[in-house]
């Protein structure tokens, strides 16, 4: 990186953490600072533990109809693949959820880790 390039970061820097000072939230000059931009995310290691519902309408699940119906009326489970594109579905629905609310209720959700762009491990 060439010494005009490190200055420029280094301003940019100081800007971003003096705007944010007195703020208790550490990491605030990440998303209250002009031109930061909010993301939603869900991790994928959060939904390890989430037990299958049976909820699966509104879901973007790559099963087939026949596959989707057998396991919506119960007569089979999810076998483990599928229990995983499930868990990552649910976790696609909650960030599109977020996503839609009015920005003094997506501030909320960024605290409560509830969702934006999800990642894949």
């Amino acid at each position: 990186m060439d010494l005009a390039d490190r200055e420029k970061l280094e301003k940019f820097a100081l800007e971003r953490l003096t705007a944010t000072a007195d703020d208790e939230e550490q990491w605030s000059f990440c998303f209250r600072t002009e031109g930061s931009v909010g993301l939603f995310y869900c991790p994928w290691s959060e939904t390890e533990d989430w037990e299958f519902d049976g909820e699966t309408k509104g879901l973007d699940l790559p099963w087939s109809a026949e596959r989707l119906d057998r396991i919506s009326r119960g007569d089979d489970d999810p076998i483990h693949e599928e229990l995983q594109q499930w868990r990552r579905a649910k976790c696609r629905k909650a960030v599109a959820l977020i996503e839609e609310l009015p920005d003094s209720a997506t501030a909320s959700a960024k605290f409560n880790r509830v969702a934006a762009a999800t990642s894949s491990v």
